[in-house]
Parts: C-alpha cells; structure tokens; sequence
C-alpha cells in the first residue's frame, strides 16, 4: 500500500502529502478551538458563580436592613425592592453558571 501511495504522489508531485497535510492540520485546529471553547465555559461558569455569591451576600444585607424598618413604610418597601432584585440577579447568575 506504501508503494502505491508512493508511486500516485510522485505522478500528482506531492498533492496527494500536501492535501492529507492539510486535512490532518484543520483536525488538529479544530480540536484545539473545542478545547478552548470548554475552557472559557468552564472560566464563565466559575465567574457566574462567584458573582452569584457576591449578588446573594448584597441581598442579605439589604434583608437586614429591611427589617429593621416598620413593614409598609417607604424605607421598607425601597430595602425589600433591593433585596428583591439581589435574590433575582443572584439566580439569574447561579442558573448561568450551571450550564449543563
């Protein structure tokens, strides 16, 4: 088999090499563009997690400071509003970040 895929690049003066060169190079570059494409989802996963946990400390603070004031008054309704769209981005960013 060696002879004869030999012989035929010798007539095409080396096409044949130069084509399964070529096709060998593109697998090559597309398994490492995949590998590089797991790696940034594995990085933005992990910063989604960590901004998820920062979102969730903010809604706690904002919970504390909810209740310390009378239920239905306006600095109750504008802490519970922030705790609101804390807990909203922090699940916003967890989902994000558990990307199956």
């Amino acid at each position: 088999m060696n002879l004869v895929f030999n012989a035929v690049s010798q007539m095409t003066g080396g096409l044949i090499t130069d084509i399964t060169s070529m096709v060998t190079g593109v697998i090559v570059l597309g398994f490492i563009a995949m590998g590089l494409d797991y790696l940034k989802d594995v990085l933005d996963g992990a910063m989604y997690r960590r901004s998820s946990d920062k979102w969730l400390s903010a809604a706690k603070v904002a919970k504390d400071s909810r209740d310390t004031w009378a239920t239905g008054s306006a600095e109750w309704d504008h802490h519970n509003a922030l705790y609101r769209r804390f807990i909203r981005k922090s699940s916003e960013h967890t989902e994000r970040g558990w990307k199956p």
